[in-house]
């Protein structure tokens, strides 16, 4: 009777881990590996400081030319006497603070300056907002050159006396003089009929008939 043959057993899932790890550990990498996590401790600190410091030195350098530009103009400042100026004034606030305080509680608490103050807004909020910039510009232009040539010819130069009958009939032909007074003229149209209409306005609001004569 024959004999059987028995064949070798095929290697189990932990043989095989075992020989794996019998490779790395000659290897050196099992106690690369158990060197590193027993050194976890010790160099993630420094590898968190190295990274944060890198950050901070990356934003100082983009920070340089902001740098450089305040300390030209802090140099600039400090020669023109600005900052000398600034610091008297922030040590002298306890001696000007006060004074200005009560100048101005003595300007607010005046009835008349109250009055003019409340004049000027309304004067701002009506009048300005309702004319255009470049008409302004023109006005203001206008009224530039006018004043100039008044402070360039006072009362007394030139020709000052009365042109009479004939002069006056020479200036109502004078077309550039009219052409100069007309706007003049029919803004004051315009003004009057605004006074008027301005008027009348509160009795018609109130519904009271003016009385007859």
């Amino acid at each position: 009777m024959a004999t059987p043959s028995v064949n070798p057993a095929t290697p189990s899932a932990h043989d095989e881990l075992n020989t794996l790890l019998q490779t790395l550990h000659e290897q050196g990498l099992l106690r690369l590996a158990n060197d590193l996590a027993a050194s976890h401790s010790q160099w993630m600190p420094a590898l968190g400081d190295i990274v944060s410091e890198s950050a901070e030195i990356q934003g100082l350098r983009r920070a340089v030319p902001a740098l450089v530009e305040t300390a030209a103009l802090l140099q600039a400042l400090h020669q023109q006497g600005l900052l000398r100026l600034a610091r008297d004034a922030v040590t002298t606030q306890a001696q000007w603070a006060p004074m200005l305080s009560e100048i101005a509680g003595d300007y607010l608490n005046d009835e008349e300056l109250k009055k003019a103050l409340h004049n000027l807004l309304l004067v701002l909020t009506t009048l300005w907002s309702r004319i255009e910039p470049e008409q302004l510009r023109s006005l203001a232009l206008a009224l530039g050159d006018g004043l100039q040539y008044l402070v360039g010819h006072p009362p007394g130069n030139g020709a000052a006396a009365a042109p009479g009958l004939v002069g006056l009939y020479r200036m109502s032909k004078d077309e550039s003089l009219w052409r100069g007074l007309m706007p003049v003229i029919e803004a004051l149209k315009v003004f009057t009929t605004k006074l008027a209409a301005e008027a009348g306005r509160p009795a018609a609001a109130s519904g009271k008939e003016p009385q007859q004569s």
